[in-house]
């Protein structure tokens, strides 16, 4: 089905809500065969062109995202252990599911990102990468903030202010 030259796709039904939405996120080569993949929340608006953003942030890299301290200059959330109880504290999601994702797992000593902009290249690399992603959100914790940097820890981290290149309207 077309809808003013989009092309319209069944969306997955095959788990709970939140789950369904997510894994058009994440596995978004399983659904748009394109060169590049660019996911943004609905809770985005762009405000810049996506075209040029797009070829800039993907030159050399085949995934980009913003910090978290793009997002948000007044959270202080400056490593893994920060992201980890600022979910438990907002009851993001079960703080023993989250626990146990970052015993069993190691992370780069970098300030975590944010996603709800995902600049990505569609490429076999990258599907692998996100397949990895899924995975972790099915087995530990359903917040891209901590699944993320485990996996993809070779990632163009997009300097500046979010809010410069895009209208965000608000996010959980």
């Amino acid at each position: 089905m077309r809808d003013n030259g989009w092309e319209l796709l069944p969306a997955c039904d095959k788990f709970n809500p939140h789950m369904n939405a997510k894994i058009h996120k994440i596995l978004i080569h399983k659904y748009i065969d394109s060169e590049f993949t660019i996911w943004i929340d609905g809770s985005v608006e762009i405000t810049k062109s996506i075209e040029k953003m797009t070829e800039l942030f993907l030159k050399d890299h085949d995934i980009a995202v913003y910090n978290y301290r793009s997002w948000t200059r007044e959270e202080k959330i400056e490593t893994i252990e920060d992201q980890i109880a600022e979910c438990c504290r907002l009851g993001k999601d079960d703080p023993k599911r989250i626990h146990e994702q970052y015993k069993n797992n190691s992370y780069p000593k970098r300030i975590p990102p944010i996603c709800p902009i995902i600049f990505r290249r569609n490429n076999l690399q990258t599907a692998r990468l996100n397949e990895r992603w899924w995975a972790e959100i099915c087995r530990y914790s359903v917040r891209d903030q901590l699944s993320f940097p485990y996996v993809f820890t070779d990632y163009y981290e997009i300097g500046g202010n979010i809010k410069e290149d895009f209208l965000i309207k608000g996010h959980e």
